[in-house]
């Protein structure tokens, strides 16, 4: 299970306001305890985690990495940050789990906020141990000692957050170590000693994925999460 999640509560009656209409909420997910920050914008204000993410020109972004004069999404299109401010105290958060017929962004105080619930939802449902990259750490795949970081956390769910230098095409978006390395791990002899699982989280297109990585046997499945269809948007707003 996510280490951040304490405890989790099964929702069916409530939904909440994404950029694509009205979502159903499948869960909500009590988390350990997080650095508070007050976020002031020039039309909202907001008390979160100091990891919560928002987006700032189509990106995702910590709240904590703001700073003044940065415009953020909102309800009512970009907001202009004016203030950051750290509180001091710490608390529970709540995350909510959505439907998989959503792109997980939401509004919360009327800022667009974003949660990967997906990654949420596997680390649930797995009984593996996970190991899990986040973006400023894609780097160290290259490093010499990663290889045998895996070899003692065998039969573990590799997880990589924003991935593109560790699966892009070499000499482009991706390191040539670090795809090396996953082509080591997705396919042959290490690949059958390890038995790890590897999901990438990543924003770009498939053409920007190495060739190599995407030949049968290595990669098992893809998934693309888009936009609500105009279709689905009026059945959720009816």
């Amino acid at each position: 299970m996510d280490k951040k999640i304490i405890k989790s509560k099964i929702l069916t009656d409530y939904e909440v306001l994404t950029d694509s209409g009205w979502i159903d909420i499948e869960a909500i997910h009590k988390t350990i305890k997080y650095e508070i920050f007050h976020l002031k914008t020039d039309k909202y204000e907001l008390l979160c985690a100091d990891n919560h993410i928002v987006f700032k020109d189509g990106k995702e972004i910590f709240i904590k990495d703001l700073i003044p004069g940065d415009h953020i999404e909102s309800f009512i299109g970009p907001t202009e940050v004016k203030e950051i401010i750290k509180t001091g105290k710490i608390d529970n958060m709540y995350d909510l789990e959505l439907s998989n017929d959503s792109d997980k962004r939401y509004f919360t105080n009327g800022i667009l906020s974003h949660n990967t619930t997906y990654i949420r939802y596997l680390a649930h449902k797995l009984k593996k141990n996970i190991i899990f990259i986040s973006p400023d750490m894609v780097n160290h795949i290259t490093d010499p000692s990663f290889i045998p970081f895996l070899i003692k956390n065998s039969d573990a769910v590799l997880i990589i957050e924003d991935g593109e230098p560790a699966i892009g095409k070499r000499g482009t978006t991706g390191r040539t170590g670090a795809v090396s390395n996953m082509l080591n791990l997705t396919d042959g002899l290490l690949s059958d000693c390890l038995n790890i699982s590897i999901v990438v989280t990543l924003n770009t297109n498939e053409k920007d994925i190495d060739e190599a990585l995407l030949r049968k046997g290595r990669l098992l499945k893809s998934y693309k999460f888009e936009k609500l269809s105009v279709e689905k948007s009026n059945k959720l707003l009816k």
